[in-house]
């Protein structure tokens, strides 16, 4: 991750941003400072619709129950918004506001990886993070002169696109 993260900045300077949606948008959060909700919008600005009329966080977990949040019958838009977060040890954590949480299903289920294999997934996160963190000195930079063009971290302008948080 590393040495992609250093080839990533490196095309920057020739004023070639790389598509790579993970650091696309994390590297957009770092820039702007505003924090993220989960980055998929799971609970937040997104929610999935089953056959049945439930209302789910999420379209690829819709058979699990912890994952219903209404029915389309009984849910009005104005109970669902926000009514998904992230438990802990995401909650506390000091890169939440980055991270939003990375996916709401592996958060509840976390007990299914068990806490090594938690903790092994956060601190894939933790690591990239902190490598765009350093790189941010000199994409600051290229902004700046204009090497790259100031809208190039606005990702995604949808969410439930490619994994942010992979």
């Amino acid at each position: 991750m590393t040495r992609l993260v250093r080839r990533w900045v490196s095309e920057m300077r020739g004023g070639r941003v790389l598509g790579l949606v993970p650091f696309l948008g994390i590297a957009g959060t770092l820039l702007s400072g505003q924090p993220t909700h989960l980055r998929c919008g799971a609970g937040h600005d997104f929610f999935s619709i089953a056959p049945s009329g439930d209302i789910t966080l999420c379209p690829v977990t819709p058979e699990y129950e912890f994952m219903r949040v209404g029915h389309i019958t009984e849910t009005g838009p104005d109970e669902l918004h926000g009514c998904a977060s992230p438990g802990e040890p995401c909650a506390s954590c000091d890169i939440l506001w980055v991270c939003g949480g990375r996916c709401i299903f592996i958060n509840r289920v976390k007990d299914w990886v068990g806490e090594e294999g938690y903790g092994l997934i956060c601190s894939t996160v933790r690591h990239l993070v902190g490598e765009l963190e350093a790189a941010l000195p000199e994409i600051r930079g290229l902004l700046e002169e204009g090497t790259i063009p100031p809208d190039t971290f606005h990702y995604p302008e949808i969410n439930n696109d490619c994994e942010v948080i992979p």
